[in-house]
């Protein structure tokens, strides 16, 4: 199985069992894309700010790459794509 285009969300029922779904597809590649988005973007806010401004730009950079690669996911998947997807806001 190509784990690359799956995602999977978990959450808990009104009744307190646990809730496991698995996407294939476009849809299953976006929440892997915007998974790892967020996690970088969780990284970033827990390591602080970046010492140097060149530091500071690979971080941006990192950033960039994983919030395009979410936007391009979520396109292909036809899903509404916006940056507060990604730092949770």
């Amino acid at each position: 199985m190509d784990l690359a285009n799956t995602g999977i969300t978990m959450t808990v029922k009104a009744d307190g069992t646990p809730a496991v779904r698995v996407f294939y597809g476009p849809y299953g590649a976006y929440l892997d894309t915007l998974a790892e988005a967020r996690a970088y973007w969780c990284r970033m806010q827990a390591n602080g700010p970046a010492p140097t401004d060149t530091e500071k730009l690979t971080v941006l950079e990192g950033l960039n790459t994983r919030v395009t690669a979410a936007k391009d996911a979520a396109e292909v998947a036809g899903i509404p794509f916006d940056i507060g997807d990604v730092m949770c806001l």
